[in-house]
Order: structure tokens, then C-alpha cells, then sequence
């Protein structure tokens, strides 16, 4: 079992995980996400016995520490331009100046897209979702590709985000917080993950035991499953995993 190393070694240990599709169902209106029942208190649990537990999301810090109030879980919010720690918001020093124009590209998305489309402003980026209307894709696609300028874009589950030009993702972020740590664990279910997987390979080959561990869907990257250590089949049989775990 992958997580077998954390039982051992639990005060040197980290468990870094996403949020959509991980540690809740995918819904077509993101706003309405929410853990499955149980996994935020099996967190809390696991964060007083393990080194280091953080949720590691695309997220707003916002959203995430509404459902995740136990500071002793840290939040990486927005692929690591915020955080909390300790209870304590941090903030990417050069993301601010990146709020005004997300909030006028998100004007415009809402006027210039179907109406179908979610559009969601993360103040610091933005997500566009075509879950709810698949044959809007090619509209999000092409408007995302015409309008993001200075923005970067990543394609994501049904969906395409546009982050602001910083060097940080879920690779970066988890090379931080799986730092001094080890064994390290990250789960995650999308594309966006894949980054965190590379950096726990990097981790492997510095002689760090690790875990990767993919949420299974019948939308599932291909490129996940070959990083995968082990695969469990949706956010429910995570969260079983995760209890198993925090009842050992």
C-alpha cells in the first residue's frame, strides 16, 4: 500500500492533496463543490499526526478555508499564488497587480461567451467551464486564446484557465511543502496535478519515498496514470483511504 510509509515514519511525513475530483465530486457549477462527507475532519485528524498535511488546489484560498477550517491544514490556493499557514493568509508578491484585468477579462467573458459557460474569477486568474455545455468548447477555446494576452493557458478538466505569467504550479508548490519531509504523498485526479507528480518523481530520485495516487474517472489523464503508484476509484474511495490511514 502507498501510504504504508506514512504510518511508519508519521512525524516526518506529508500529505499534500487537490480538491476537485479528489476530495469532492465534480459538478457542473463549481461554487457548488464540497468535500465528501468526513474528509475534512479525517484531515484535521491526519494534520496532528503527520509532519505536514496541506490541500493543494487551483482553488482561491477563499473558497478552500470555507470548507477547511482546522488551521493546522495548510492551503495552497491558485496553483501557489496564496496560502495559508498556520492560520496565516499569504500572498504571491507580485500577483496583486494582476486583480484589476482578470476582474475586466471576466467582464467581458460573461458578455462576449455563451451564456452556458461558468465563468469564474479567482482574482488572481480565472477558469472558464464548458462542463455544462460540452459544444461550447470550441468557443471558451478559440475567446481564451484571442483575449488571454500577458495571461498563460492551461487547459484543465472541461475547462480552460487563465493564470497570470508567475512561475508557479502544483510542481512548485509541492517541492516547497514536501521540503525536510519524508516520505511524501500527493493525490490528485486532473491534468493540473500533473506538475506535483513530476516534482514527487524528483523527489524519488533524490532518494525520497513517495506516493502518488490518482483519483480514477472516466475523464482521467492518461498521463496521470502512468505517474501513478496506485489508482482508487473516485473521491469516495479516497476519502475510505484517507480514514484508513488517519485509523491506523
Amino acid at each position: 500500500m502507498p501510504l504504508r510509509a506514512l504510518r511508519q515514519r508519521p512525524e516526518h511525513a506529508a500529505l499534500l492533496t487537490d480538491f476537485d475530483g479528489t476530495l469532492s465530486e465534480i459538478v457542473v457549477d463549481p461554487e457548488q463543490a464540497r468535500p465528501r462527507p468526513g474528509v475534512v475532519e479525517t484531515l484535521s485528524a491526519l494534520a496532528h499526526r503527520l509532519g505536514r498535511v496541506a490541500v493543494v488546489s487551483g482553488r482561491p484560498v477563499d473558497f478552500l478555508a470555507a470548507h477547511v477550517t482546522d488551521p493546522a491544514v495548510e492551503l495552497i490556493g491558485q496553483y501557489g499564488l496564496e496560502g495559508r499557514r498556520s492560520g496565516d493568509r499569504w500572498e504571491h508578491p507580485d500577483a496583486d497587480r494582476w486583480r484589476g484585468r482578470i476582474d475586466e477579462l471576466a467582464v467581458r467573458a460573461r458578455t462576449e461567451l455563451p451564456s452556458v459557460v461558468t465563468v469564474e474569477p479567482k482574482g488572481m486568474g480565472m477558469t472558464l467551464h464548458y462542463r455544462g455545455a460540452p459544444t461550447a468548447e470550441p468557443d471558451v477555446k478559440s475567446w481564451a486564446a484571442r483575449n488571454s494576452g500577458e495571461f498563460v493557458l492551461r487547459p484543465a478538466r472541461r475547462s480552460v484557465e487563465l493564470h497570470p505569467p508567475i512561475e508557479v504550479d502544483k510542481g512548485v508548490a509541492v517541492l516547497e511543502l514536501a521540503a525536510g519531509h519524508d516520505p511524501v504523498a500527493y493525490l490528485g485526479d486532473d491534468v493540473g496535478d500533473l506538475p506535483a507528480f513530476k516534482a514527487l518523481g524528483i523527489l524519488r530520485g533524490r532518494g525520497v519515498t513517495v506516493a502518488r495516487i490518482v483519483v480514477s474517472s472516466a475523464e482521467v489523464a492518461e498521463e496521470l496514470l502512468v505517474e501513478a503508484d496506485d489508482v482508487v476509484a473516485g473521491p469516495e474511495a479516497m476519502v475510505a483511504l484517507l480514514r484508513g490511514l488517519a485509523d491506523a
